[in-house]
């Protein structure tokens, strides 16, 4: 009987092919999805190509010290001892999705278009976090790295992660698309031209 205990040492499986050559965006790999994300594509996608990290300075570590640190989490040990040079595969890129343009310098964003996939799995999911900072991060951030994503001539897909909780005002929540209560456009230029007092008003309790 065939050992199907791992059955990504099949290589020749669809996943693995579909990314071989392919370079990959990854925001929020830092959070729990993220890690493993980045562990499964760089284990059983051995043919993958560059993997761009994108990663901001917090807590008063910059965003070299906090890649470097990334990696000794202990998820990570099979890759280390299967693929001991897997980090020639990992581009840091600094990036701020709260930020207009995400803060890319030139450079990095003409690097980035050379990009196949994109996962985006950034946002902040605190439920009483500032309105602007929530807004920011998570609307016009994907704003953001849509318009990027329009500029990649080769682009082969766009993944969207959503948290669990965008329509916990719902009692039941069905598997379809939910019209936004605002359009997205709007709600950004409250931001631009309300201050942080006047967005607390209108901020839900």
């Amino acid at each position: 009987m065939p050992d199907l205990s791992d059955a990504t040492n099949d290589h020749q499986s669809e996943i693995p092919q579909f990314f071989a050559g392919s370079n990959v965006i990854i925001t929020g790999g830092s959070g729990f999805l993220g890690v493993l994300l980045i562990e499964k594509l760089l284990r059983c996608c051995p043919d993958i190509g560059k993997l761009y990290i994108f990663m901001r300075a917090k807590k008063g570590k910059s965003p070299e010290q906090r890649m470097k640190e990334h990696f000794d989490n202990s998820v990570y040990d099979r890759l280390k001892k299967e693929q001991p040079n897997f980090e020639v595969k990992i581009k840091m890129v600094e990036a701020d999705l709260s930020k207009l343009g995400l803060e890319l310098s030139q450079e990095d964003q003409e690097l980035l278009l050379d990009t196949n996939v994109i996962f985006h799995a950034a946002a902040t999911v605190r439920f009483n976090e500032a309105l602007r900072l929530a807004v920011n991060i998570n609307i016009r951030g994907t704003k953001e790295l849509l318009l990027l994503a329009k500029r990649m001539p080769n682009l082969k897909s766009f993944v969207y992660v959503s948290t669990a909780f965008s329509y916990c005002v719902h009692n039941f929540i069905e598997e379809k698309s939910y019209s936004p209560p605002i359009e997205t456009d709007k709600i950004l230029t409250l931001l631009d031209i309300l201050n942080d007092k006047e967005l607390d008003k209108i901020t839900p309790m």
